[in-house]
C-alpha cells in the first residue's frame, strides 16, 4: 500500500499532539529557568546570550539530522532519536551540577530541541495530509497551551523557594512519557512514495525555501526575543520580582494560543497571505509597544501583539510547505525549518547584545524592523502553492476519498 493512502489515526494524531505539548513544556520551562539560573551562576547578559547562541546553533544541526535521519529512516525515528537528546539535556541541566555540566546540558538539549521540531512539522504534515480541515493550527496550539502551564509551573515552583532545577528535571520525565506512546503510534509513512527516490532527488527549488523561510525566521525573531528576554526584561530593567517575571511570557503565550486556536477556522475562510499580513502588522506594532512603553503594562500590551505574529505565522506557513511540494514535504520542512534558527539568533542573542548597550526595552526595536521586511514574503505566500480545490464536505480534495471529520 502507498504511504499515506489513508489518513492518520485519531490516535496517531492524538500522539502527535502529545509531541507538540512535551517540546512547548519543556522549551518553556528551559526559557523561564534562565534568570534563576543566571542569578545561580552569577552570568551576565552577554554569557546568557553565549547560551542561547549555542542552543540556536545546536538546534540547526539537531533539524539536519532529523532530515538525515527522516530521509533513511521516517520522521518518527527522527522524532524518538531527537527526545531521547531532550531528556539527557534536561536531566544534565536540572542535575544541579556545576556550571561546565550544565553547559553540555544545554547544547544536547538544543541538539534535541532542533530534532524535535523539524520532526514534529514533518509529522504534523503527514497528520494532516487526507483530512477536510487544518491540524497544524491545533498541534502549535497545544505546544503553546503546554508552555503556559509549564510558565504558570516555574512561576509556582520559584515562588515558593523551590529550585528551577525540579521543574526540569519534570520536562524530561514528561519526555520519557512521550517516548514511549511515541515508539508505539507515531506515523513511520515518508512524506515520498519512495525512500530511495528521496536520496536521488534532485535539489529543492529556491524560491519556496526562501518565502517561506523569510516568514519563519520573522516569526521565530519575534518569539525567540520574547521567549528569551520577557522574564530579563521585566525582572532587570523593570524591577518585577522574581515570581512575576515569568508572567510577560506567560501573557505573550496567551496571545499565542488565542490565534494559534482560530488560525484554522481563519484559513479556510481568509487567504493565507491576508492573514501572514495581519499579524505581521500586529506583531510590528507590539514590538513598538515594549520600546517605547517602558512599563510593565505597556510590557505586557506589546508582548500580547507580538503573540499574534507567532501564534499564526508558523502554522500558515508549515501549512503552505506541506501543499508546496507534496512528495518532498519532509525535506522542505527541515529546510525551512532552519529559518527557525536563524531567526533564534537574531532575537535572542543579538537582542541580548543590543540590550547591553541601550537596555532591552529599546533592544525589541530589532525584531520590528525584522517583521516589517517580511512584508513581501507574505505577500508571495498565495503564489507559491497550489490552492486546493473544495470538495464535498467528509471528502478530500485530493484524492476523492471519503475521511473522518476532525
Amino acid at each position: 500500500m502507498e504511504p499515506n493512502q489513508h489518513p492518520a489515526s485519531r490516535v496517531s494524531i492524538v500522539v502527535v499532539g502529545a509531541t507538540y505539548a512535551a517540546q512547548g513544556f519543556g522549551f518553556a520551562l528551559m526559557v523561564t529557568s534562565f534568570p534563576a539560573m543566571k542569578l545561580r551562576f552569577d552570568l551576565s547578559d552577554s554569557l546568557v546570550s553565549v547560551l542561547l547562541l549555542s542552543v540556536a546553533i545546536t538546534a540547526a544541526v539537531g533539524s539536519i539530522l532529523a532530515n538525515y535521519v527522516s530521509v533513511r529512516q521516517n520522521s518518527k525515528t527522527a522524532m524518538l532519536l531527537g527526545l531521547g537528546c531532550q531528556v539527557l539535556g534536561l536531566a544534565v541541566i536540572g542535575s544541579g551540577l556545576p556550571l561546565p555540566f550544565y553547559v553540555v546540558g544545554v547544547v544536547v538539549y538544543g541538539v534535541g530541541l532542533g530534532a524535535v521540531d523539524a520532526a514534529a512539522a514533518m509529522q504534523g504534515v503527514l497528520a494532516q495530509r487526507g483530512r477536510e480541515r487544518p491540524l497544524l493550527g491545533r498541534f502549535f496550539a497545544v505546544n503553546t497551551l503546554a508552555s503556559i502551564t509549564a510558565t504558570l509551573l516555574m512561576a509556582a515552583v520559584l515562588g515558593v523557594g523551590m529550585s528551577a532545577s525540579f521543574a526540569l528535571l519534570v520536562a524530561a520525565g514528561v519526555d520519557v512519557l512521550v517516548i514511549f506512546g511515541g515508539s508505539r503510534m507515531l506515523l513511520p509513512e515518508h512524506a515520498s512514495r519512495s525512500t530511495s527516490t528521496r536520496v536521488r532527488a534532485e535539489p529543492l527549488p529556491l524560491r519556496p525555501i526562501l518565502i517561506f523561510g523569510t516568514l519563519i525566521f520573522a516569526a521565530f525573531t519575534a518569539d525567540s526575543a520574547v521567549s528569551s528576554w520577557s522574564s530579563v526584561y521585566l525582572g532587570s530593567d523593570l524591577g518585577v520580582s522574581p515570581a512575576m517575571a515569568p508572567l510577560g511570557y506567560g501573557v505573550y503565550l496567551v496571545f499565542v494560543l488565542l490565534s494559534r486556536v482560530g488560525v484554522d477556522y481563519l484559513s479556510r475562510r481568509i487567504r493565507g497571505s491576508t492573514l501572514a499580513l495581519a499579524a505581521l502588522a500586529l506583531g510590528t506594532i507590539g514590538c513598538a509597544a515594549v520600546a517605547l512603553l517602558p512599563s510593565f503594562a505597556g510590557a505586557m500590551i506589546g508582548f500580547a501583539l507580538i503573540g499574534t505574529v507567532a501564534g499564526s505565522l508558523v502554522p500558515i506557513t508549515f501549512t503552505a510547505v506541506g501543499r508546496a511540494l507534496p512528495a518532498r514535504s519532509d525535506e522542505l520542512v527541515a529546510r525551512v525549518n532552519l529559518f527557525n534558527y536563524a531567526g533564534g539568533i537574531v532575537g535572542a542573542v543579538l537582542t541580548g547584545l543590543v540590550g547591553d548597550g541601550l537596555g532591552l526595552g529599546l533592544a525589541f526595536l530589532l525584531p520590528l524592523v525584522v517583521l516589517a521586511l517580511a512584508a513581501p514574503a507574505a505577500l508571495a505566500l498565495g503564489r507559491s502553492v497550489p490552492v486546493p480545490r473544495r470538495a464535498p464536505v467528509g471528502i478530500t480534495a485530493e484524492t476523492g476519498d471519503r475521511v473522518p471529520r476532525d
